[in-house]
């Protein structure tokens, strides 16, 4: 159970839910994973193209065999 399918979640302790199907469900998971990419999508951009401009950095030393 989550809190946003009570009717009243400030209530004093009445458990009564928003009754909620499985599609519904699988609409709103949509919605909030969409609304995740839209943005994490512009960062994801941004970083890679300045790990890009960056010039190569040198790794560290290899081990001596």
């Amino acid at each position: 159970m989550h809190e946003l399918d009570l009717i009243d979640p400030c209530g004093r302790g009445e458990r009564s839910r928003r009754h909620c199907g499985i599609a519904a469900v699988g609409q709103r998971c949509d919605r909030a994973l969409h609304l995740v990419y839209d943005s994490i999508k512009p960062t994801a951009a941004a970083v890679k193209a300045c790990t890009e401009a960056r010039p190569p950095q040198p790794g560290p030393d290899p081990e001596p065999e």
